[in-house]
């Protein structure tokens, strides 16, 4: 979303069924602009129109709603791979570099930084990786070898207090970062960068385990972005 269709979508979020007037004067946008917005957010599935008598009225798409589009998205994304590697003819042989520990998480953040990419995008639930990120050595040699390289970063990470105050750094490490809002937890911290994923589970003793397969690395990384791309800036 631009920065004028996420303040409206957010008005709709929070005031409920409205009028192009109303949603205009609460974005802080002209009346025409509005009617383009609504327009452009509907025809992609955030927004849906609603009829109270003459006057037509708009609102945001449910939680519910918004991670259909996604599963959608997703299907469609899967069915696009399986086409790609039909007419290539050639099927992709995966890497898999099994690690553990903190010895393992730095080793994850080396073969990130080896990588040559100049941005990485993670998923995360935040508290589940206190292990690791509770040690100074670890993350403030990670960080510093990001700012060095200026790397840039984009987080989706579970909302919580302990999300909120992670974010309230993004300016200093490099990182946007936007929250999940919904209940459903991720299974796995996931490290999308270079030609590979990165899968981080303190659930399995602090197992981590590092994808290196070009058509995963894709499908990860449209999932990402279709995420990202439903979810509002953070306030």
């Amino acid at each position: 979303m631009s920065l004028k269709e996420e303040a409206f979508f957010r008005a709709l979020l929070c005031h409920g069924p409205s009028s192009i007037e109303e949603i205009a004067k609460r974005s802080c946008v002209e009346r025409t602009t509005a009617y383009a917005l609504v327009e452009r957010l509907q025809a992609r599935g955030f927004v849906k129109k609603t009829q109270e008598g003459k006057k037509k009225r708009f609102l945001a798409e449910d939680a519910g709603s918004l991670q259909t589009l996604v599963h959608d998205a997703l299907n469609e994304l899967t069915e696009g791979i399986s086409q790609k590697r039909e007419f290539s003819g050639k099927e992709e042989k995966s890497k898999i570099f099994f690690y553990k520990g903190d010895a393992g998480f730095k080793a994850t953040w080396e073969t990130l930084f080896n990588s040559g990419a100049k941005e990485y995008c993670i998923m995360t639930n935040g508290e589940d990786m206190l292990s690791f990120v509770r040690k100074e050595y670890i993350t403030g040699k990670i960080i510093r070898e990001k700012l060095g390289k200026s790397i840039r970063s984009r987080q989706i990470i579970q909302v919580s207090s302990y999300a909120k105050e992670i974010a309230k750094k993004d300016i200093f490490e490099n990182r946007s970062t936007k929250f999940f809002p919904y209940p459903k937890k991720f299974p796995f911290t996931k490290i999308i960068f270079g030609d590979s994923v990165a899968f981080i589970s303190p659930n399995l003793e602090n197992t981590l385990f590092v994808v290196k397969n070009k058509l995963l690395k894709e499908a990860e990384q449209s999932a990402f972005d279709s995420l990202w791309e439903l979810l509002p800036f953070r306030k």
